[in-house]
């Protein structure tokens, strides 16, 4: 009796854990199934990493022309194939990628543009002491990222957009001197 009721436990038991080719094909179609679906999740983060990459160049290429890039003191691998991590200045936080700008003191002039701060990646832009001229633009509400923004020592005239205060990570502003 005791050998009866061991062969059938054992019959289940192989039959739910794999034993059996049906379940095995089961269990093979199901892994491919969620291979695909992690395949098809990289494509989709490649693609908009590749988007926001190119996204950023955007943005930093207009901020070079506006500001008369070719004049600044320092613009080491602007506008190059090089990552924009190695453009000057420009930082990344490998942790989060968000991009950090530091320009200050040099030799930025002219308007400055709205496109940069409608990047989502953008976290820390610092341009003080330079020459930049106008009001601020209003697409600054769009920098959702932005925790640090240091305009000061610029020429910037007008109102502060109203879009500032949509900036819920901002910790840092530093309007002076304008």
């Amino acid at each position: 009796m005791k050998q009866v009721v061991s062969f059938i436990l054992l019959f289940v038991f192989s039959i739910c854990y794999g034993n059996d080719p049906l379940v095995a094909q089961t269990r093979k179609e199901r892994q491919k199934g969620k291979e695909k679906k992690i395949v098809r999740e990289q494509a989709v983060d490649l693609l908009l990493k590749e988007q926001q990459v190119a996204a950023e160049r955007a943005a930093l290429k207009e901020l070079y022309w506006v500001l008369g890039g070719e004049d600044w003191r320092a613009k080491e691998n602007w506008l190059s194939d090089r990552p924009v991590e190695e453009w000057y200045g420009v930082k990344r936080n490998y942790d989060n990628g968000k991009l950090s700008i530091y320009l200050g003191a040099n030799g930025l002039k002219g308007v400055l543009s709205g496109a940069i701060f409608r990047l989502k990646t953008l976290e820390v832009l610092n341009l003080c002491n330079n020459e930049i001229t106008g009001s601020m633009p209003t697409d600054i509400g769009e920098c959702t990222a932005l925790r640090q923004l240091s305009l000061n020592g610029n020429r910037l005239t007008g109102e502060i957009p109203v879009g500032i205060g949509k900036l819920e990570n901002l910790v840092t502003l530093d309007l002076s001197r304008n």
